[in-house]
Parts: C-alpha cells; sequence; structure tokens
C-alpha cells in the first residue's frame, strides 16, 4: 500500500476515490451523508448480517420510490458497513468487540418519518423483526484515510492493520469505527464487490 497521495493538509475530492489506484492511502474530508441503518452485534459472517445486508436491499428500493428528487441516484447503492477499529481498545469494550451496524446511503429527502410510513403501508418480504430494527440515520465523518482495492470483504481483513500503521506515519491516529464500502452489491446469494474501500476516521495525534 502507498501513500503518495495522502500528504498532511492535501485532500482528495471524494468523487475520485472509486477511480483511485487500488492501494493508494489518500485523506478526505467526508461531509455528513443519510443511511438506512441496521444495527448487529454478531459475527459479520453470520445468517444475521446477511439477512441484514438483504433487508437494507429491499426496503431502500421502496424508499427510492417515494422520493423525487433531481440528481438523486437510484440505482443500487452501495452496501457500507461499520466496525471497530481494530486499534481502538476503547470503542471495542464499549460495544463487547462484536458491534457492527450494515447500512446504505439514501438521499437526504428520507427521514425517520418516511420509513415509518413505508412500514405502514408497503408489504415488505423480509423479515418483519428485521425491519423494525431499521433506522435512518445520519453520518458526519469529517477527515479520513481511505484506501481503495479489488475485491470484497476478504480482501480487507490482511489490510487493516498495515492502514493503521500508515496513518500514524502520517501523524494521525484512529478516531471511530473503520468503514467499509462496497461498491458493487453485495447480496448473500454471493454476488462478490468488484471494488471496495476502507475509511478510516482520524485526528492529529498530539
Amino acid at each position: 500500500m502507498t501513500t503518495t497521495s495522502a500528504r498532511p493538509g492535501h485532500l482528495t475530492p471524494l468523487h475520485s476515490i472509486v477511480a483511485a489506484p487500488s492501494g493508494h492511502l489518500v485523506l478526505v474530508d467526508v461531509p455528513m451523508a443519510t443511511y438506512l441503518m441496521l444495527d448487529g452485534t454478531q459475527d459479520q459472517d453470520a445468517h444475521e448480517f446477511e439477512e441484514a445486508v438483504a433487508t437494507l436491499l429491499e426496503v431502500s428500493a421502496q424508499l427510492r420510490m417515494f422520493v423525487d428528487e433531481p440528481g438523486d441516484l437510484f440505482g443500487p447503492m452501495p452496501v457500507e458497513i461499520l466496525r471497530p477499529s481494530v486499534d481502538d481498545p476503547a470503542w471495542d469494550e464499549a460495544v463487547g468487540g462484536r458491534h457492527w451496524t450494515a447500512m446504505t446511503p439514501q438521499p437526504a429527502s428520507v427521514t425517520p418519518a418516511l420509513l415509518a410510513v413505508l412500514r405502514d403501508r408497503v408489504p415488505i418480504c423480509a423479515d418483519p423483526a428485521v425491519v423494525r430494527r431499521l433506522r435512518v440515520g445520519s453520518l458526519r465523518e469529517g477527515l479520513c484515510a481511505q484506501v481503495t482495492v479489488p475485491g470484497g470483504p476478504s480482501g480487507l481483513s490482511d489490510l487493516r492493520l498495515r492502514f493503521l500503521a500508515q496513518i500514524r506515519v502520517l501523524g494521525y491516529e484512529p478516531s471511530g469505527p473503520q468503514h467499509e464500502i462496497h461498491i458493487a452489491t453485495l447480496r448473500p446469494e454471493g454476488r462478490v464487490p468488484v471494488r471496495s474501500v476502507l475509511r478510516q476516521p482520524i485526528r492529529r495525534a498530539w
């Protein structure tokens, strides 16, 4: 993994991240974004996680039928995952080391009230108990280090510790959960994402 794009004080535009060469660590300033979210406390490979992904995709597709905003993307959105940073003992202790949040981006017009309307009016095939756990939330990550790699979640396993080491070389430290972004839709039937992004909120090390 190289860091040629990650000079201190140099921020790379978000829209150029996916097109960036694989393995290049960059710094980005991530603005507020709206997500459909589902929290879990089991192993990410367990059945609960697969069901969470399937439910997110189904309900997200239904939500997008309720909004009509010029410029919004209505195609399948990435599946994204928040989970404890590999080297964040405080966060790990707070969630017992097993917490994850699966989520997918939404237009700003998608609100908790709209999600409630959808639950009441639209037939959803997913388990009603899982649908009730869905929430609409906002996330503002701010300054982050980010790297793009080919493949899906398995391609990130060997990258995490090296990624954090490079962050420290640049004079930063982790500040919040790690964020995985899988650019192709991650579906339980086995379609593999073609590109993944690993993002880590950071702050200056003092």
